[in-house]
Protein backbone atom coordinates (compact mmCIF):
# COMPACT_ATOMS: atom_id res chain seq x y z
CA UNK A 1 0.00 0.00 0.00
CA UNK A 2 1.08 3.18 -0.75
CA UNK A 3 1.87 5.83 1.72
CA UNK A 4 1.38 3.09 4.02
CA UNK A 5 4.56 1.74 6.46
CA UNK A 6 5.28 -2.00 6.10
CA UNK A 7 6.95 -4.25 8.30
CA UNK A 8 8.96 -7.21 6.99
CA UNK A 9 10.00 -9.65 9.47
CA UNK A 10 13.89 -11.03 8.90
CA UNK A 11 15.26 -14.10 10.48
CA UNK A 12 18.83 -14.51 10.68
CA UNK A 13 20.37 -17.90 11.34
CA UNK A 14 24.33 -18.03 12.03
CA UNK A 15 26.02 -21.27 11.75
CA UNK A 16 29.42 -22.55 12.29
CA UNK A 17 31.56 -25.57 11.69
CA UNK A 18 34.14 -25.69 14.56
CA UNK A 19 32.98 -28.60 16.64
CA UNK A 20 32.79 -28.04 20.42
CA UNK A 21 35.22 -31.05 21.24
CA UNK A 22 37.97 -29.09 19.35
CA UNK A 23 37.53 -26.13 21.32
CA UNK A 24 37.44 -28.28 24.42
CA UNK A 25 40.64 -30.07 23.49
CA UNK A 26 42.60 -26.69 22.47
CA UNK A 27 41.62 -25.49 26.17
CA UNK A 28 42.77 -28.66 27.77
CA UNK A 29 46.37 -28.47 26.12
CA UNK A 30 46.64 -24.38 26.99
CA UNK A 31 45.07 -25.83 30.51
CA UNK A 32 48.39 -23.02 31.88
CA UNK A 33 46.91 -19.94 30.20
CA UNK A 34 44.12 -18.16 31.54
CA UNK A 35 40.32 -18.30 29.19
CA UNK A 36 40.63 -14.72 28.25
CA UNK A 37 43.75 -15.75 26.51
CA UNK A 38 42.85 -19.29 25.03
CA UNK A 39 39.94 -17.06 23.41
CA UNK A 40 42.25 -15.19 21.63
CA UNK A 41 44.18 -18.04 20.52
CA UNK A 42 40.51 -19.68 19.10
CA UNK A 43 38.35 -16.53 18.33
CA UNK A 44 41.19 -13.75 18.12
CA UNK A 45 39.37 -12.04 20.77
CA UNK A 46 39.54 -12.43 24.32
CA UNK A 47 35.42 -12.12 24.86
CA UNK A 48 34.48 -13.53 21.34
CA UNK A 49 31.66 -11.63 19.71
CA UNK A 50 30.98 -11.89 16.36
CA UNK A 51 29.07 -8.81 14.49
CA UNK A 52 26.64 -9.06 11.66
CA UNK A 53 26.68 -6.36 9.23
CA UNK A 54 23.00 -5.45 7.60
CA UNK A 55 23.23 -3.35 4.56
CA UNK A 56 20.96 -2.40 1.51
CA UNK A 57 22.70 -2.65 -1.49
CA UNK A 58 20.99 -0.41 -3.78
CA UNK A 59 18.76 1.99 -1.09
CA UNK A 60 20.36 4.56 -3.18
CA UNK A 61 18.02 3.54 -6.18
CA UNK A 62 14.72 3.58 -4.07
CA UNK A 63 14.18 7.19 -3.99
CA UNK A 64 10.52 6.96 -3.83
CA UNK A 65 9.96 5.14 -0.96
CA UNK A 66 11.42 5.94 2.74
CA UNK A 67 13.19 2.66 4.01
CA UNK A 68 15.51 1.36 7.18
CA UNK A 69 16.11 -1.66 8.94
CA UNK A 70 15.30 -1.38 12.55
CA UNK A 71 18.76 -2.57 13.53
CA UNK A 72 21.63 -2.69 10.58
CA UNK A 73 24.18 -4.31 13.13
CA UNK A 74 23.63 -7.44 15.13
CA UNK A 75 26.22 -8.38 18.37
CA UNK A 76 26.06 -12.09 18.93
CA UNK A 77 28.27 -13.37 21.99
CA UNK A 78 26.70 -16.67 22.29
CA UNK A 79 28.79 -18.43 19.09
CA UNK A 80 27.24 -22.10 17.96
CA UNK A 81 29.19 -24.96 17.54
CA UNK A 82 28.96 -27.10 14.68
CA UNK A 83 25.12 -28.68 14.38
CA UNK A 84 24.20 -25.97 16.52
CA UNK A 85 22.47 -22.35 15.48
CA UNK A 86 21.83 -19.19 17.02
CA UNK A 87 18.46 -17.63 15.38
CA UNK A 88 18.42 -13.62 15.56
CA UNK A 89 15.26 -11.82 14.26
CA UNK A 90 15.18 -8.03 13.11
CA UNK A 91 12.73 -5.89 10.32
CA UNK A 92 12.86 -4.02 7.72
CA UNK A 93 10.44 -0.88 7.42
CA UNK A 94 9.29 0.29 3.85
CA UNK A 95 7.08 3.07 3.66
CA UNK A 96 6.44 3.25 -0.49
CA UNK A 97 5.76 6.89 -1.50
CA UNK A 98 3.02 8.11 -3.93
CA UNK A 99 5.45 8.75 -6.71
CA UNK A 100 6.04 4.63 -6.34
CA UNK A 101 6.35 3.15 -9.87
CA UNK A 102 3.81 0.49 -10.12
CA UNK A 103 5.57 -2.52 -11.19
CA UNK A 104 8.02 -5.09 -9.53
CA UNK A 105 10.59 -3.55 -7.77
CA UNK A 106 13.19 -5.49 -4.96
CA UNK A 107 15.59 -4.73 -2.33
CA UNK A 108 18.95 -6.08 -2.31
CA UNK A 109 20.19 -6.80 0.96
CA UNK A 110 23.52 -8.16 2.21
CA UNK A 111 24.32 -9.96 5.59
CA UNK A 112 27.90 -10.49 6.46
CA UNK A 113 30.34 -10.98 9.10
CA UNK A 114 34.67 -11.08 9.17
CA UNK A 115 36.58 -13.60 10.18
CA UNK A 116 36.53 -14.69 14.20
CA UNK A 117 39.64 -16.29 14.61
CA UNK A 118 39.58 -20.09 13.35
CA UNK A 119 35.53 -19.01 11.99
CA UNK A 120 35.96 -17.88 8.66
CA UNK A 121 33.69 -14.80 7.34
CA UNK A 122 30.63 -14.89 5.48
CA UNK A 123 28.37 -12.80 2.83
CA UNK A 124 24.89 -13.89 2.47
CA UNK A 125 22.97 -12.14 -0.06
CA UNK A 126 19.08 -12.04 -1.23
CA UNK A 127 16.44 -9.91 -2.77
CA UNK A 128 12.53 -8.96 -1.30
CA UNK A 129 10.47 -8.63 -4.21
CA UNK A 130 7.26 -6.38 -3.98
CA UNK A 131 5.05 -4.14 -5.96
CA UNK A 132 3.52 -0.69 -4.98
CA UNK A 133 -0.17 -0.38 -5.56
CA UNK A 134 -1.12 1.40 -8.42
CA UNK A 135 -2.88 5.06 -7.63
CA UNK A 136 -4.70 5.94 -11.16
CA UNK A 137 -4.23 9.90 -10.75
CA UNK A 138 -4.80 12.46 -13.42
CA UNK A 139 -5.89 15.93 -14.11
CA UNK A 140 -8.17 16.67 -17.40
CA UNK A 141 -8.26 20.30 -18.17
CA UNK A 142 -9.50 21.64 -21.61
CA UNK A 143 -7.58 24.84 -22.61
CA UNK A 144 -10.76 26.90 -23.23
CA UNK A 145 -14.06 25.19 -22.14
CA UNK A 146 -16.25 27.81 -23.55
CA UNK A 147 -15.92 28.80 -27.36
CA UNK A 148 -17.88 31.71 -29.52
CA UNK A 149 -19.45 30.39 -32.86
CA UNK A 150 -21.22 31.26 -35.34
CA UNK A 151 -23.66 28.87 -37.44
CA UNK A 152 -22.19 26.33 -39.90
CA UNK A 153 -18.78 26.47 -38.17
CA UNK A 154 -16.38 23.68 -37.20
CA UNK A 155 -15.07 23.86 -33.35
CA UNK A 156 -12.36 22.13 -31.92
CA UNK A 157 -11.63 21.89 -28.15
CA UNK A 158 -8.22 20.98 -26.94
CA UNK A 159 -8.05 18.61 -23.85
CA UNK A 160 -4.92 18.21 -21.87
CA UNK A 161 -3.80 15.47 -19.58
CA UNK A 162 -1.52 14.85 -17.68
CA UNK A 163 -0.47 11.78 -15.79
CA UNK A 164 0.08 12.04 -12.27
CA UNK A 165 0.35 8.17 -11.56
CA UNK A 166 2.68 6.12 -10.26
CA UNK A 167 2.62 4.11 -13.58
CA UNK A 168 2.07 4.42 -17.16
CA UNK A 169 -1.66 4.51 -17.91
CA UNK A 170 -4.55 4.21 -20.45
CA UNK A 171 -6.83 6.99 -20.71
CA UNK A 172 -10.61 6.29 -22.20
CA UNK A 173 -12.79 9.11 -23.53
CA UNK A 174 -16.44 8.77 -23.99
CA UNK A 175 -19.11 11.16 -25.32
CA UNK A 176 -22.13 11.05 -22.77
CA UNK A 177 -24.35 14.18 -23.27
CA UNK A 178 -24.36 15.81 -26.61
CA UNK A 179 -27.15 16.65 -29.52
CA UNK A 180 -26.00 14.11 -32.60
CA UNK A 181 -27.03 17.38 -34.86
CA UNK A 182 -23.56 18.94 -34.05
CA UNK A 183 -21.86 15.52 -35.27
CA UNK A 184 -19.49 15.36 -31.89
CA UNK A 185 -16.38 13.66 -32.63
CA UNK A 186 -13.53 12.91 -30.32
CA UNK A 187 -10.05 11.81 -31.16
CA UNK A 188 -8.33 9.49 -30.56
CA UNK A 189 -10.35 6.97 -28.42
CA UNK A 190 -7.76 6.23 -25.78
CA UNK A 191 -4.17 7.50 -25.15
CA UNK A 192 -1.42 6.11 -23.02
CA UNK A 193 0.60 8.52 -21.12
CA UNK A 194 3.94 7.51 -18.99
CA UNK A 195 3.95 9.36 -15.56
CA UNK A 196 4.62 12.90 -15.41
CA UNK A 197 3.59 13.23 -19.06
CA UNK A 198 1.19 15.44 -21.09
CA UNK A 199 -0.97 14.79 -23.55
CA UNK A 200 -4.04 15.94 -25.81
CA UNK A 201 -7.56 14.69 -27.17
CA UNK A 202 -9.33 16.95 -29.45
CA UNK A 203 -13.11 17.42 -29.27
CA UNK A 204 -15.03 18.33 -32.62
CA UNK A 205 -18.37 19.62 -33.14
CA UNK A 206 -20.16 21.45 -36.03
CA UNK A 207 -22.91 23.95 -34.91
CA UNK A 208 -26.15 23.58 -37.01
CA UNK A 209 -27.21 25.68 -39.63
CA UNK A 210 -29.97 27.17 -37.24
CA UNK A 211 -27.41 27.90 -34.44
CA UNK A 212 -27.31 31.45 -34.13
CA UNK A 213 -31.07 32.23 -34.30
CA UNK A 214 -31.44 32.86 -30.77
CA UNK A 215 -28.87 33.66 -27.71
CA UNK A 216 -28.01 30.20 -26.16
CA UNK A 217 -25.53 27.82 -25.09
CA UNK A 218 -24.76 24.05 -26.23
CA UNK A 219 -23.24 21.98 -23.94
CA UNK A 220 -21.36 18.64 -24.24
CA UNK A 221 -20.31 16.29 -21.11
CA UNK A 222 -17.03 13.76 -21.75
CA UNK A 223 -16.36 11.15 -19.69
CA UNK A 224 -12.49 9.88 -19.13
CA UNK A 225 -11.29 6.68 -17.25
CA UNK A 226 -8.09 5.49 -16.69
CA UNK A 227 -6.46 1.83 -16.00
CA UNK A 228 -3.03 0.86 -15.72
CA UNK A 229 -1.34 -0.06 -19.24
CA UNK A 230 -0.59 -2.44 -20.21
CA UNK A 231 -3.70 -3.84 -19.78
CA UNK A 232 -3.93 -6.51 -16.80
CA UNK A 233 -6.99 -8.96 -15.80
CA UNK A 234 -8.83 -7.07 -12.81
CA UNK A 235 -7.46 -3.28 -13.16
CA UNK A 236 -8.40 -1.21 -11.31
CA UNK A 237 -9.92 1.68 -13.02
CA UNK A 238 -9.46 5.04 -11.57
CA UNK A 239 -12.27 8.35 -12.59
CA UNK A 240 -15.04 8.04 -13.82
CA UNK A 241 -13.45 12.23 -14.67
CA UNK A 242 -16.52 14.38 -16.35
CA UNK A 243 -15.95 17.93 -17.92
CA UNK A 244 -18.39 19.87 -19.57
CA UNK A 245 -17.57 21.97 -22.64
CA UNK A 246 -19.98 25.20 -23.83
CA UNK A 247 -20.25 26.54 -26.79
CA UNK A 248 -22.54 30.02 -27.48
CA UNK A 249 -23.11 31.90 -30.13
CA UNK A 250 -22.51 35.59 -30.59
CA UNK A 251 -26.34 36.43 -30.29
CA UNK A 252 -29.10 37.21 -32.47
CA UNK A 253 -27.19 36.27 -35.55
CA UNK A 254 -28.46 35.14 -39.19
CA UNK A 255 -26.81 33.18 -41.22
CA UNK A 256 -27.02 32.60 -45.39
CA UNK A 257 -29.96 33.50 -47.36
CA UNK A 258 -31.89 34.79 -44.49
CA UNK A 259 -29.40 38.18 -43.91
CA UNK A 260 -29.91 38.74 -47.02
CA UNK A 261 -34.02 38.95 -46.82
CA UNK A 262 -34.38 40.44 -43.29
CA UNK A 263 -31.98 43.15 -45.20
CA UNK A 264 -34.52 43.67 -48.19
CA UNK A 265 -37.77 43.52 -45.33
CA UNK A 266 -36.27 46.41 -43.96
CA UNK A 267 -35.49 48.16 -47.18
CA UNK A 268 -39.28 47.60 -47.73
CA UNK A 269 -40.32 48.58 -44.55
CA UNK A 270 -38.81 52.20 -44.99
CA UNK A 271 -39.70 52.42 -48.46
CA UNK A 272 -43.74 51.72 -47.60
CA UNK A 273 -43.24 54.11 -44.30
CA UNK A 274 -41.90 57.24 -46.49
CA UNK A 275 -45.27 56.29 -49.01
CA UNK A 276 -47.42 56.65 -46.25
CA UNK A 277 -45.66 59.77 -45.03
CA UNK A 278 -45.95 61.30 -48.36
CA UNK A 279 -49.87 60.25 -49.34
CA UNK A 280 -50.18 62.31 -45.45
CA UNK A 281 -48.71 65.21 -46.65
CA UNK A 282 -51.11 65.36 -49.51
CA UNK A 283 -54.21 64.95 -48.08
CA UNK A 284 -53.06 67.92 -46.12
CA UNK A 285 -52.18 69.80 -48.59
CA UNK A 286 -55.77 69.40 -50.12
Amino acid sequence: MINKSINIPITIIYKTDIKENFVDITKKILFFLPFTMKNKIIYNQSLPQQIIDIIVLNKGEISWAQLNLTTSKIYLDDIPYYNQSSEIKTSLLLSPLEEAPAQNQNIKLRFQCEDLGMIKGAIYETEIEFKPNFIPTVEIQPSNSLRLVKPRKDINFKIIVRNYSNKRVRINSDIIEADTKWKPMINPQFIDINPNNNSNFTFSVISPYEFGLHDNIEEFNIKFTTTIFPLQNNSSIGGPYEITLKVKNYGFSTPGFELIGIFFILILFIFINKIKTHLIHRRFDK
